[in-house]
């Protein structure tokens, strides 16, 4: 089977009828192909940035840690809207997604 890549903007996770027509997309592309979807933290992660800046946060190791938890939220999202066979949630940490399907 052959994998494909697939890189997703954050601003998708803004509009639900896209994200939903995503989310058949990515079905039926399951249907042939193994996916590796990455997604981007988008609005979440720019405004909660914003908002560490805010209280004094500068340190880019925690501004950094903020996006990327992001950008895992969505994934949780779009990995949630599909079937477990078509997507599992790898984890590098069991507490991040414990009933998710692992990728090996």
């Amino acid at each position: 089977m052959k994998t494909i890549a697939l890189k997703v903007t954050g601003k998708i996770f803004d509009d639900k009828e896209a994200l939903g027509e995503l989310v058949e997309v990515v079905r039926k592309l399951s249907e042939e192909y193994k996916l590796v979807i990455v997604a981007g933290g988008g609005r979440v992660a720019r405004e909660s940035i914003a908002l560490a800046r805010s209280i004094g946060v500068s340190s880019n190791y925690w501004l950094d840690e903020i996006g990327i938890g992001a950008s895992r939220l969505n994934a949780l999202v779009l990995a949630s809207g599909a079937p477990a066979t078509s997507l599992s949630w790898r984890a590098d940490e069991p507490w991040r997604c414990a009933t998710c399907p692992r990728v090996e």
